[in-house]
Order: C-alpha cells, then structure tokens, then sequence
C-alpha cells in the first residue's frame, strides 16, 4: 500500500517536505538538483574572480551556452530545462492539486504551510480554526479581514494529524479531486497530464494507478460522505474540497452545497470554513 499522507503532500504541493534526499524525485529532489547547479555554478564564477554572466546586472543569459562554457554556463537554461522535465515539481511550485489539475489560486501562502506543516496538518488546521470560530458564536469575517495563519491543531481536539488514518487522508483527496472535477474541467487529457506529472515526480505505480482511477471516477458526494463518522472529520473533508477549486462555477458551487448537506454541517459552520479558506487561499 502507498503512503496516503505522503501522495496528500505531493498534491497539496508539499512533496519537497518528504522528499528531499539528493537524487530523489517530486519538488524536495527537483530543488535540490536545482541548488546544486546553483553552487557548482557560483562556485566555478569565484575560481574567476568574477560575477557570473547570468548574474550580471544587464546581462542577457545564451541559451545556446553550455555547462562547460564560461563561469559554469547558462545555469538558468539548465534550470528551466530541469523544472520542465519535473512536471510535478511545476505544479507543486504553481499550488499543489489547484497547479497540477486547474490552476485554482491556491496561494504560495498555503504551499508554504503545507511544506512547513504537511497536508494532513494544514487542512485539519484550517478546518479546526473554522470550528472554533463557529462553537464560539464568533460572526463571520471577511475573508480579506480573516487571520489567514495556520497551525497544527492541539491534541484532543479531534482535528490533530497524529489522529488521521491513512483512510482519512485518503478521503480527503477523494474530496479534492471531487471538487475539482464537478465542473467537468478534468478530462482525459488533464489526467494524463497529471499522471505524467506524477510519475515524474517519483511517485510509486500504485499511487499512480489509485490516482488515476479517482481521475477517472470522482467520488460522488454521498460517497465521500459514507467515509465520515464524526463532525471533526466532516469539516475536515469539507475543507479539503473547498482549498482545491475557486468555486466560481455554478457546477462547483453546487458540489459544494451537496457535499455540506450530505456531511450534515451547520450552515454556520460552513460559512466560517468558507470565510478561513479563503483568507488562507489568498494569502501570499
């Protein structure tokens, strides 16, 4: 069996936090490669005593150089070449799932934290700060007014990582990529683009070929829904579906209604998981 938490950071463009030894694929090995050419490159322009060319004030970058020419080449040519040969690395960059499958704004804001605190942590994080705010009695804020900060959730609240199973995680990407795909937007020329990306990234074949399948059969919401068996986690998986699109379709708005009724939230509940998405989706 895959790890299901590990496949949630790669799609929430976290890969980088569990995938950083050298060689490695997904966004931890693309970067590392990255900066390792970066090193080699400014180490060989100090043997010079002079600045790279790539690096001058003004100056235009060859793409036809090489890395044996000059202060150690064009090293943003061979960077450019190595993101685009890391499909999954771009998307991770772009913003997780929303990157890979439809350019949502998931904000670099929110990949940070993901990085910083992983999938399961951010969105558990998001999801219990909503529910404070609702127990609370606390009015909706704005989201450009909403604190956008996220942190792991304590232990005993129910929302903590160390609580969710590899069937949770498991269910919260079937509730992105459900979201994702109630406006038709992933057809079968974005699923083998994401596939692609995948496998690129390093992720093994069944992960790869569980992905694939959920591509091709989102879960209906009274399915996500059979998969629920307290509110901690029906906020949970709310959450997840609602950072993986920008609901501005009638399709995804009423994917978002279904799957609310059908979790059984409060409608006051929901508008506060609306509200602290957002301001996490927007930040930078």
């Amino acid at each position: 069996m895959f790890d299901p938490k590990l496949l949630l950071d790669q799609l929430m463009g976290a890969g980088g936090a569990r995938t950083t030894a050298p060689g490695q694929g997904g966004f931890g090995g693309m970067a590392g490669q990255v900066l390792d050419m970066a090193r080699q490159h400014l180490g060989g322009a100090q043997g010079t005593g002079q600045m790279p060319a790539t690096t001058r004030p003004g100056s235009v970058p060859s793409a036809g150089r090489s890395t044996g020419e000059g202060a150690g080449g064009d090293f943003m040519t061979q960077a450019r070449d190595l993101m685009a040969g890391n499909q999954l690395a771009t998307g991770a960059l772009l913003g997780g799932l929303g990157g890979l499958m439809l350019g949502s704004k998931v904000g670099k804001g929110l990949m940070k934290d993901a990085v910083k605190l992983g999938g399961v942590a951010v969105i558990g994080g998001l999801a219990y700060k909503a529910y404070q705010n609702y127990q609370a009695g606390k009015a909706v804020t704005a989201p450009a007014q909403a604190d956008a900060a996220i942190a792991p959730p304590p232990s005993g609240s129910g929302f903590e990582p160390q609580r969710a199973t590899d069937q949770t995680a498991l269910l919260l990407i079937r509730a992105m990529i459900a979201a994702a795909s109630a406006d038709g937007v992933v057809d079968a020329t974005e699923r083998a683009r994401i596939l692609e990306g995948v496998r690129r990234g390093g992720l093994d074949s069944e992960a790869a070929q569980w992905l694939d399948h959920e591509l091709a059969n989102p879960a209906s919401v009274d399915v996500l829904a059979r998969g629920v068996t307290d509110e901690e986690t029906a906020a949970q998986v709310y959450t997840a579906a609602r950072i993986a699109i920008d609901p501005d379709h009638v399709a995804e708005k009423r994917f978002l209604a279904a799957l609310a009724a059908m979790l059984g939230l409060a409608p006051d509940l929901v508008a506060h998981i609306e509200a602290t998405a957002e301001a996490a989706l927007r930040q930078g």
